[in-house]
């Protein structure tokens, strides 16, 4: 394994540049026939160039300019060995999963704008992120019982042959024995801007920190997930003349407008912290292989409210009730509802004598819990993405500490 990580730049009164990057490589611990390389080579570049005014100026004003690319090429899998053959030699790949091999590649850009006049902070940024992935790995066996299925059982009837196709012991002699290795190619691209604001009024008795903040935001995937017929023959992984088949083939996007206030509000010993979020999103979903297509648009206003109060020199009591909110992911079914909850705590703060004491109660109470079905949970097919209504949720306790 070596690490080469290097950087330089410039910095004057009015500005600076930097360019840094950094470059991974192992060659991996793990095992295969073959000795076969079984590490990763990760490589990143950053470039950030700033520009601004006189600091001590009455108008402070600073541009920033952030540039990035990474990749990686990792020769991983998601398949794993046997209880048995773990314990054997934990180290050990089977030759089934010779294929397995993740790489991405990822572009970043962001402008930045700054801008501080006595009581007033304000920040723009618009941002530009892009990323492919393609993860080769074995799928399944065209036939048979599932990988999990072969490797909980491996000696037991028919997963005793498909287990050892799956060390190379044994050679793929029918249809259903055949390897499915599969790329999963996905691209992600985000991009928006945002601009988030304070307001400070720094009075004798009252205090004041107005926020506020506009977001307009929209992201995509396009999913591209392939399977190519193998067989193994005298231990190696070979491709068939059977063509490509194709899965899935699928777009999601989403784009959203937020907005948010919130107020910081000292009255003497008692601070209070009203906020409210403001959502709209619109999520887009559409698959390629039938032409099916759905959109939903979905507003929501998410309240919170905060107290602080200083009952004595030594005493401090804090409370607060904010509502929660997750949106459902485009192309989910109709009966998926947004995660949705009410979040209270109270509690106090002690600090007395080199004795400091916090001990909070909170109580969560969620109209619907959602879930979300993954390949890394065994989840695969149809239902591989999908999310699922846990149901009403309610999750209750208290913490403290204390300190002397």
């Amino acid at each position: 394994s070596w690490k080469l990580h290097g950087w330089g730049g410039y910095r004057g009164q009015r500005g600076g540049v930097l360019l840094e990057a950094v470059h991974l490589s192992t060659a991996g611990f793990k095992e295969l026939a073959g000795a076969e390389n079984t590490g990763f080579e990760k490589t990143e570049v950053m470039f950030k160039g700033r520009v601004h005014t006189q600091p001590t100026a009455p108008v402070f004003s600073a541009w920033e300019l952030k540039l990035a690319s990474s990749h990686e090429d990792s020769r991983e899998t998601y398949l794993g060995l046997s209880d048995e053959d773990f314990a054997e030699n934990p180290y050990q790949r089977y030759p089934a999963s010779a294929e397995g091999r993740m790489r991405w590649h990822r572009t970043q850009a962001e402008l930045r704008w700054q801008l501080a006049a006595d009581a007033i902070d304000l920040e723009v940024v618009g941002y530009h992120h892009w990323q492919r992935r393609r993860w080769r790995k074995l799928n399944r066996f065209r036939g048979g019982p599932s990988l999990k299925d072969i490797l909980k059982y491996p000696d037991d009837g028919q997963a005793a042959i498909y287990a050892g196709i799956l060390r190379g012991d044994e050679d793929s002699a029918v249809f259903d024995q055949e390897l499915m290795v599969g790329t999963n190619d996905r691209q992600f691209h985000s991009f928006g801007a945002q601009a988030e604001g304070k307001w400070t009024v720094d009075g004798e008795k009252v205090q004041s920190s107005l926020q506020f903040g506009l977001r307009l935001h929209g992201d995509s995937v396009h999913r591209i997930h392939t399977e190519d017929p193998h067989v193994m023959a005298s231990g190696v992984l070979t491709r068939t003349d059977d063509e490509t088949e194709l899965p899935t083939e699928n777009r999601g996007s989403s784009f959203a407008l937020s907005a948010h206030l919130h107020e910081e509000l000292g009255l003497g010993p008692i601070l209070l912290l009203p906020g409210v979020r403001v959502e709209v999103i619109r999520g887009e979903f559409h698959n390629l292989l039938s032409d099916e297509q759905s959109a939903e648009t979905r507003a929501v206003a998410l309240p919170g409210f905060g107290f602080y109060g200083q009952a004595t020199p030594w005493l401090g009591v804090v409370a607060g009730v904010h509502r929660g909110f997750s949106p459902v992911s485009p192309g989910q079914p109709a009966e998926v509802k947004p995660e949705e909850s009410w979040n209270v705590e109270a509690g106090v703060r002690i600090a007395r004598r080199g004795v400091n004491l916090e001990a909070i109660g909170f109580f969560n109470d969620y109209n619907n819990l959602t879930g979300q079905c993954t390949f890394s949970v065994s989840c695969d097919g149809d239902e591989l993405d999908r999310q699922h209504n846990g149901g009403r949720v309610y999750v209750y306790g208290a913490e403290a500490a204390l300190s002397a």
